[in-house]
């Protein structure tokens, strides 16, 4: 009896979040379509005056449709610190909607009335857009100052439920166990890791090679730039000293001999790991590899293309001189903004941040 209960108390739960869903996107259909409507309206009238009254008109309509969201409650399921960020953003959202939706009336009054009425709706609506801003600029600051232990948690619920979405969208492909201890604010666990050699070893090198870059680009054809990175590009340890040279000749030198603790080059603190990201979006024939040194917190000190390295010889470069290697494999997801890509939130740069680049910017 109590497993049936559990069954069905789910598909209810499921049903109602479906349905519920369904109600919010048919509200914001009819106000969408309402505003349309209006303007379709406006545009048809020969008077200037018209016009702008009726697509004035269809304003509240569209606000509402975009603002109205933000009053129904959190997602269910979230972590307790991801449900208060999320929770806090929406009280801003809200008190920032309501002089929205006041300055979209006002301005209606405004073209539709006369005289004092007219102008006050107006002078009402210019203070209404002004203080608009004003609770979500507050909110920001105010998360700001709060403490780092509660934005750290809120940032490793977001890595989570990023590779969370991220396993669902690729199936079976490339499935990533997201570690919370791991990294700065928690990472996926990497394909592979190799721990430093306990002396520094003799020296090495690591260079790009011609076949295996035109295999990473896939279809798209190996350009100037391209063969001018695989020509001076390389990755090379002399035994007390990590030089790092991209294809414009710039050079980054670090020491990483335990007597030499304060010669750290151009980097803003000594790296203890080098990682080799190997990333590839679902559908498409070519692949982008990344190489970053990483502080003792994962955060970025330098982030170099890795076109053309195999991961194996850059693995023998960073093991000689004393770091860390670790390889990661990730399919990228289909919809992924480019200053919101997962590797950049797993490993963030720190200030000072050095990047290295092809012949050219690309």
């Amino acid at each position: 009896m109590m497993i049936w209960w559990g069954v069905t108390s789910r598909s209810l739960h499921r049903l109602r979040a479906r349905a519920q869903q369904g109600w919010r996107r048919a509200v914001t259909g009819v106000l969408g379509a309402t505003a349309t409507v209006l303007v379709v309206i406006g545009a048809e009238h020969h008077t200037a005056h018209a016009q702008h009254l009726w697509m004035a008109s269809a304003v509240p309509f569209a606000v509402a449709a975009v603002g109205w969201p933000v009053w129904r409650a959190p997602e269910e399921g979230l972590p307790d610190a991801l449900r208060l960020r999320e929770r806090s953003r929406r009280i801003g959202l809200r008190a920032t909607s309501v002089p929205g939706f006041g300055a979209s009336v006002g301005l209606v009054v405004r073209l539709g009335a006369h005289g004092a009425l007219a102008h006050d709706s107006g002078v009402a609506a210019l203070w209404a857009v002004a203080l608009a801003p004003v609770p979500v600029l507050a909110e920001s600051a105010l998360w700001g100052v709060a403490p780092r232990r509660l934005r750290l948690q809120v940032r490793t619920a977001r890595l989570a439920e990023a590779v969370r979405d991220l396993n669902a969208e690729n199936g079976r492909v490339s499935q990533l166990d997201f570690d919370p201890d791991r990294g700065y604010a928690g990472a996926p666990v990497p394909r592979r890791s190799i721990a430093p050699a306990g002396d520094p070893a003799a020296a090495c090198e690591a260079r790009p090679s011609q076949g295996l870059a035109t295999s990473m680009l896939g279809l798209q054809l190996v350009s100037r730039a391209h063969r001018t990175w695989i020509q001076e590009s390389s990755l090379r340890w002399d035994g007390t000293t990590l030089t790092l040279t991209d294809g414009r000749r710039n050079v980054v030198t670090v020491r990483l001999d335990a007597a030499e603790q304060a010669g750290r080059g151009r980097l803003a603190d000594r790296p203890v790991e080098m990682a080799w990201l190997h990333g590839q979006n679902v559908g498409e024939p070519g692949s982008e590899i990344r190489i970053l040194l990483l502080d003792s917190s994962s955060r970025r000190l330098l982030t170099m293309p890795g076109l053309g390295y195999l991961d194996t010889d850059v693995a023998q470069v960073a093991t000689a001189s004393g770091l860390r290697f670790s390889s990661h494999n990730w399919v990228g997801a289909r919809f992924e903004l480019p200053w919101r890509r997962l590797w950049m939130r797993v490993f963030p740069r720190r200030r000072g941040h050095v990047r290295l680049r092809m012949a050219r910017r690309l």
